[in-house]
């Protein structure tokens, strides 16, 4: 994958005022921290934009900031209005060459499944995504995962996908990640919780109906 850089400047003024006053300025706030501590930049809305479509939380962003050089680095967390889903402010974390970093690495399923094709199965996704460890040379921009084989009732698990070089899963190894539900237990499951509910709805009416019975029973004997 090609190198993701992204120009970004030094921020001068902090704080409340000093961020409303750069996005009105089409700019985002932001901050790179690491070992060597923590500076405020400023980066354009719409190279920012171009780079988070390309790279998301799982590639290296190598910022260039004006008389610093260059960083590699990798989004950390990013904010967001939760009106307009706009940026409003970018945490960069500065990634040194034998420091193990985290990430969210996107899955990328490949392949229908046998299951679905030819069994009558139901393509079920538990995660999109799944969390590793690794030097920052060894990070994936995404994981392939074959599922072309999986059967009706089968379960695919972080144990089974791909082992990459220098990359380890963070997560129990038992946890799913996407199976192949079998649609004729679904519908019986389906149907047996609607018959509970048709039988609850009865009974209830059958109660009603007693107790209307016993109301007009009282009635009389007065």
């Amino acid at each position: 994958m090609n190198e993701i850089h992204l120009p970004v400047q030094t921020r001068a003024r902090v704080g409340g005022s000093g961020a409303s006053q750069l996005r009105r300025e089409g700019q985002i706030p932001a901050v790179v921290y690491g070992r060597g501590g923590t500076r405020p930049l400023k980066v354009e809305y719409s190279s920012f934009l171009k780079v988070w479509k390309q790279a998301g939380q799982s590639s290296i962003v190598t910022i260039e900031e004006e008389g610093k050089g260059k960083t590699a680095t990798l989004i950390q967390a990013i904010q967001r209005d939760p009106r307009t889903d706009v940026f409003l402010h970018v945490d960069f974390l500065e990634l040194t060459r034998d420091h193990a970093i985290t990430a969210p690495i996107p899955l990328n399923f490949l392949g229908e499944p046998v299951g679905v094709r030819t069994e009558d199965g139901v393509l079920d996704v538990h995660s999109h995504s799944v969390e590793v460890k690794c030097l920052p040379a060894d990070l994936p921009h995404q994981i392939d995962v074959d599922i072309e084989n999986l059967h009706a009732g089968d379960i695919l698990h972080i144990g089974d996908l791909p082992q990459l070089p220098g990359v380890d899963y963070t997560s129990e190894p038992e946890v799913a990640v996407v199976s192949v539900g079998q649609q004729k237990v679904r519908a019986a499951a389906a149907e047996e919780g609607e018959a509970a509910e048709e039988a609850g709805v009865a009974e209830q009416g059958g109660e009603a109906a007693e107790g209307e019975a016993a109301g007009e029973g009282d009635s009389g004997e007065s």
